[in-house]
């Protein structure tokens, strides 16, 4: 069974224990979390767990099938993977009858049966996203929740990313932080020209790669603005770091016809940003 990490539950879910909800869940390489919202997008319920390096995958299924929360009837149920397979390829490049060929520099998955290959329509960018999901976890999940929707965590961020300020005629980097791992992405107005990932052991280590995407698209650290997401503290010695090569620093904030209540008082709000985007 998982470890809760992290539990935040609305009063305003006890009146709403009978009626109809969307959920979100997000499925991680260390763990899982998911949040319910009712059907007027008030935030009723979030949690997060944890996992052992043994068995995550059966943990994972097992948690999410006793866990009492995850017992409701969901109208609409999103759920993102982030499987470290994955390619994003333009349309107009891609060939359906071999989709696997785009993943053979990431990770080969012709000798294993325990992976499929999951394509993403990412209309903003006017791509697809291919990926790998576990075989086994979309059987179960889609026995859990008939009818739910699969997506890799990358599409759900670009989606997301490039609607925040829409029709800006800027250039935006945005960053979404993992447990040691980032996501980045390079936005001129709201067309992506780059995206890249990385596994970091240190604050140095941070620093050097994001100050490399601003290098390497010639981007003026003065003027272009970084957004974060994920597990970053305000109070940490990264955030410092980065504040004292880039000028403008934003936190990326959660669609505004997402009714956090009380969790947004007491709560890191972009740090659970992939789940709110999965609903919006």
């Amino acid at each position: 069974m998982g470890i809760i990490n992290r539990d935040y539950i609305a009063a305003a879910n006890a009146a709403n224990e009978n009626k109809i909800k969307d959920l979100s869940l997000l499925i991680g390489n260390d763990g899982f979390s998911f949040a319910i919202f009712s059907q007027e997008k008030e935030l009723l319920a979030l949690r997060d767990y944890r996992f052992s390096e043994e068995n995550k995958l059966d943990d994972c299924l097992s948690t999410i099938n006793k866990d009492n929360l995850l017992k409701s009837i969901f109208q609409k149920v999103n759920i993102a993977t982030d499987s470290k397979t994955s390619a994003l390829v333009p349309t107009k490049l891609y060939d359906q009858r071999f989709p696997e060929r785009y993943l053979h520099q990431e990770d080969p998955l012709s000798n294993d049966e325990q992976e499929m290959i999951w394509i993403d329509e990412v209309e903003v960018i006017d791509g697809k996203n291919v990926h790998s999901v576990s075989i086994k976890l979309k059987n179960q999940l889609s026995d859990y929740f008939p009818g739910a929707t699969f997506v890799h965590c990358n599409s759900i961020l670009i989606n997301s990313f490039a609607r925040l300020e829409q029709g800006a005629d800027t250039q935006k980097v945005f960053i979404h932080i993992g447990s040691d791992t980032c996501q980045t992405f390079y936005f001129d107005g709201n067309k992506l020209i780059g995206s890249s990932d990385f596994e970091f052991k240190s604050p140095n280590d941070f620093l050097y790669f994001v100050l490399l995407i601003f290098k390497n698209h010639n981007l003026d650290p003065e003027k272009v603005p970084l957004y974060i997401s994920g597990k970053l503290e305000p109070k940490s010695l990264i955030y410092d770091k980065l504040y004292r090569y880039i000028r403008t620093i934003k936190w990326s904030e959660p669609s505004s016809n997402i009714k956090l209540g009380e969790y947004e008082e007491s709560n890191l709000v972009h740090r659970d940003y992939e789940l709110f985007a999965l609903l919006s």
